[in-house]
């Protein structure tokens, strides 16, 4: 379905165009046309279709050159990718479209990955660079679907000395996907790594003293 704007108290279909003075418009669109070269006018305003993202064109022409001018709140998500990872394959999917690339990050066991340089992302296809070895484990995590939340970052409650495997957060996440835990800046996995019930977590190794634990969350 188109985007849509508000008419009074209704909200109204836009037209796929919608002509601005100047040549410039505003535009129903479907893809990231950051990611995906786009035709439109210097000046015009993108509203993705499914993300309701806006962003800016900053040239004219079918260009990438498209600039986000708004950070809508969105569901944050953290899942493994779907794909085998045997030393061959270099096709992986994810579940949702990202609002951005911006809001997209990508894990090789734990380490942060660069696009382009380790990989491409077009909607929910992610080609890696170099098809990553058995055994290895790519997790993404990202934000879609336009909504509302808080967003905290904080350091664990708790001690980190080699025995002890509970910690604490200050807020409930509003969903298992919207929690991500970091050890030493490393992204760890669940269950593998730890468990959650409410704002307790639960670590399958103790920690050895001085290692960190982060959480970034939406609540």
């Amino acid at each position: 379905m188109p985007a849509v704007i508000f008419s009074g108290t209704k909200v109204k279909a836009l037209k796929k165009t919608l002509d601005l003075f100047g040549g410039a418009q505003i535009l129903s669109i479907s893809v990231d046309p950051t990611a995906v070269a786009t035709d439109a006018t210097i000046g015009s305003i993108g509203i993705h279709e499914t993300t309701g993202e806006h962003y800016k064109k900053l040239d004219s022409g079918t260009t990438t050159n498209w600039a986000v001018i708004s950070a809508l709140n969105g569901v944050k998500k953290q899942e493994q990718l779907g794909g085998v990872s045997n030393g061959a394959n270099v096709t992986f999917t994810i579940s949702e479209i990202p609002t951005s690339a911006d809001a997209f990050a990508l894990y090789e066991n734990g380490v942060l990955q660069r696009e382009t340089t380790h990989y491409t992302r077009v909607s929910q296809t992610i080609t890696m660079v170099v098809a990553p070895a058995t055994g290895v484990e790519l997790d993404c995590v990202y934000e879609y679907v336009a909504g509302s939340a808080n967003h905290k970052q904080e350091q664990l409650g708790g001690v980190s000395n080699g025995a002890n495997v509970t910690f604490t957060i200050t807020e409930t996440p509003s969903s298992a996907d919207a929690f991500q835990l970091y050890e030493n800046g490393v992204l760890q996995r669940s269950p593998t790594h730890f468990s959650r019930i409410g704002t307790t977590v639960t670590m399958v190794v103790a920690p050895a003293t001085g290692v960190e634990l982060d959480a970034v969350y939406q609540y």
